[in-house]
């Protein structure tokens, strides 16, 4: 049986799974949700800030490459 996943679900600060994995270099994780998810990978948090910020601000390149 398939579960299904809000991928694009969010913490208390706005953060979705996929800004939580390129701030912090999970980056098996970033293409994961990239490839095979319906990831919204312009979201941003309650903070105005996008995956691309949060890679870019903790210093992941390669998150931010991927993006």
């Amino acid at each position: 049986e398939e579960a299904e996943l809000d991928v694009n679900c969010t913490d208390h600060q706005g953060n979705t799974p996929l800004i939580v994995a390129c701030a912090n270099g999970y980056l098996e994780l970033v293409v994961y949700f990239l490839k095979f998810c319906k990831v919204d990978s312009a979201s941003v948090n309650y903070n105005k800030q996008s995956a691309m910020h949060r890679a870019a601000f903790h210093g992941e390149l390669v998150a931010l490459n991927l993006l």
